[in-house]
C-alpha cells in the first residue's frame, strides 16, 4: 500500500513538472532552450558528484544499476509507450541505445588510457563535429559566425583544465606515459569524439517521432546489458547502504538530465546543446569547491567567464537571426 502511494506521488510530481515545463515552453518559446541546457548541466553535475563519491564500487558495476535506477523511472514515468510506430523509429532507437552505451564504455576507457586533461579535449570538440555533421547530413544551420564563438568557448575551456603541454603546472607528462597506452588512448579518444555527435543527431532525428522518455528508455536498457555484461567479466563488489543510495541518487539524476537534454535536442540546434557539456564543467567546478574544497586558480576563473559569456551571446544571437 505504502510502496502504491510512493509511486503514485512521484507519478504525479512527474506530470505536474511536466505540465508546468510545457507552460513555460509556450510562454518563452524562443529562450526556453537555453533554460533546459542549464537544467540539464545541472543535473548531470549532480550526478555526477554522487559518482564522484563511489570510490569503492567499479565500473561496470555502477553503469549496470545507475541505468537500472534509471530505466525503472522510465517505466514508471510513461508505462504505456514502449514499442517504436515503425521500423525506422525503432532502428534509430536502437541505435542512439548502441551509441549510448559505447559512449560510455569510451569516456571510462579514456580516463584510464589517457591524462585527464588531454582526454577532456576530446569532448571539448563535440559541439563542433555536432555543427559541421549535422549541416553536412542534416541541413542544420552551422556558419562562421556559430564557428568562431564555439571556439572562443573551447579557448575558455582551455583556461579551466589547463592541459600540460599547454600551461606550466604539476600535472602528469606526456613523457611519463606509456607510448603505446598513449597512442591507443588517443586512437579511442578520436572514436569517442565522434560518438556524442552522432547520438546527439539521431535523438534529434527522432523528433516528433517518439516522446523524450522512449529514448532514454532504450538507451538504459542496453546500458544495463552492458553494465551487466561488463561486471560479469570484471568483480562483483558488496555495497554499503550509503553506496546503494548513490547509486538511486546516480540514476534519478542521470535520469532528469537526460529527459531535458532529450528534450532541449528537440527544442534547440544539436551544436548548441553539445555547449551545454562546457556549462555542465562549470557548474562541476563550483560543486568541487564548495563541496570537496578544490581551489580553482585566476586563468581558471577567467575561462568560466569567457566561456559563460561566448554561449550566451552564441545562444542570444542565433535566436534573433530566427
Amino acid at each position: 500500500m505504502i510502496k502504491e502511494q510512493t509511486l503514485n506521488s512521484f507519478s504525479l510530481f512527474i506530470l505536474k513538472s511536466t505540465n508546468f515545463l510545457l507552460k513555460i515552453e509556450s510562454q518563452i518559446p524562443k529562450y526556453v532552450g537555453f533554460l533546459y541546457i542549464m537544467m540539464f548541466s545541472f543535473f548531470f553535475s549532480i550526478g555526477s558528484m554522487f559518482v564522484k563519491l563511489l570510490t569503492g564500487v567499479p565500473m561496470y558495476q555502477q553503469m549496470h544499476f545507475s541505468s537500472l535506477v534509471s530505466l525503472c523511472l522510465c517505466i514508471l514515468t510513461e508505462p504505456a509507450e514502449k514499442v517504436p510506430k515503425d521500423p525506422k523509429t525503432y532502428k534509430l532507437l536502437l541505435q542512439r541505445g548502441i551509441m549510448g552505451a559505447l559512449g560510455c564504455i569510451l569516456s571510462y576507457k579514456i580516463v584510464y588510457l589517457l591524462p585527464l586533461s588531454i582526454g577532456s579535449l576530446f569532448f571539448l570538440i563535440s559541439p563542433l563535429w555536432i555543427g559541421i555533421l549535422g549541416k553536412i547530413f542534416y541541413n542544420e544551420v552551422f556558419g562562421l559566425f556559430h564557428f568562431f564563438f564555439i571556439l572562443v568557448s573551447l579557448c575558455g575551456f582551455l583556461l579551466i583544465i589547463q592541459p600540460e603541454f599547454l600551461f606550466e603546472n604539476n600535472g602528469l607528462a606526456i613523457e611519463n606515459y606509456d607510448k603505446k597506452t598513449f597512442i591507443c588512448g588517443i586512437i579511442v579518444g578520436i572514436i569517442a569524439s565522434f560518438i556524442g555527435p552522432l547520438v546527439f543527431l539521431t535523438i534529434r532525428s527522432l523528433r516528433g517521432k517518439v516522446g523524450v522518455v522512449m529514448v532514454l528508455y532504450y538507451f538504459n536498457l542496453l546500458s544495463v546489458f552492458v553494465g551487466a555484461l561488463g561486471t560479469f567479466f570484471d568483480k562483483v563488489v558488496p555495497m554499503k547502504i550509503m553506496e546503494i543510495l548513490l547509486i538511486i541518487l546516480s540514476g534519478f539524476f542521470f535520469y532528469l538530465g537526460h529527459v531535458v537534454r532529450n528534450r532541449a535536442l528537440y527544442l534547440e540546434k544539436p551544436f548548441m546543446v553539445g555547449l551545454g557539456s562546457y556549462l555542465q564543467l562549470i557548474v562541476s567546478y563550483f560543486f568541487d569547491i564548495f563541496i570537496f574544497g578544490m581551489q580553482l586558480n585566476r586563468l581558471a576563473t577567467v575561462g568560466c567567464g569567457v566561456v559563460v559569456v561566448s554561449s550566451i551571446v552564441l545562444f542570444y544571437f542565433d535566436n534573433i537571426r530566427k
